[in-house]
Order: structure tokens, then C-alpha cells, then sequence
């Protein structure tokens, strides 16, 4: 599946990749890293990624089921502790 970009200044569909630097973390610990960047043909301004309603369907069922494990673990955690509370007091 071919990858397609829009540029969110002129709206053209044109693009190229050019290294740009990335800057993670925060404070005293930010390191620096080299990507490929999708850039607009004719304003240069970085393109935005268009994702196809396949891909936002399966980042939405994994989203939820991110959330729902969470979930479960949340309350697993609270039971457990209250169960151990009870018991021990």
C-alpha cells in the first residue's frame, strides 16, 4: 500500500523526503536523531500523512483495546488491594 501526503499549507499532493532533524526528550535529556521527512514540492512545508478509513479503523480497535486491558488491570489492582486490606485489618 502506497503511503500518500497533503500538504496542510497550498493542499498540493507532491512530496519528497529529506533528512530532518528530530529532537526527543526533555530538559538535560534531549537527544537528537536524523528522519526522513515527507516535504512539499512546491512550498516545502512538511506534509501531513492521509491515513485510508482501513488504517483509522484498526488504530481505533486498537485504541480500544489498549484501553479496555487497562481497564482490567485497573480494576484488578483496586480489587486485589482491597481484598488484602480487608483481610489484614
Amino acid at each position: 500500500m502506497e503511503l500518500s501526503y497533503q500538504c496542510p499549507k497550498c493542499g498540493g499532493g507532491e512530496y519528497y523526503f529529506a533528512k530532518r532533524q528530530l529532537l526527543k526528550g526533555k530538559g538535560v535529556f534531549i537527544r537528537a536523531k536524523m528522519v526522513d521527512t515527507p516535504l512539499c514540492k512546491d512550498c516545502g512545508e512538511v506534509a501531513n500523512r492521509i491515513y485510508s478509513d482501513e488504517e483509522r479503523i484498526s488504530q481505533t480497535v486498537n485504541r480500544a483495546a489498549n484501553t479496555k486491558f487497562f481497564g482490567f488491570l485497573l480494576l484488578g489492582t483496586f480489587l486485589f488491594f482491597t481484598i488484602l486490606l480487608l483481610f489484614f485489618s
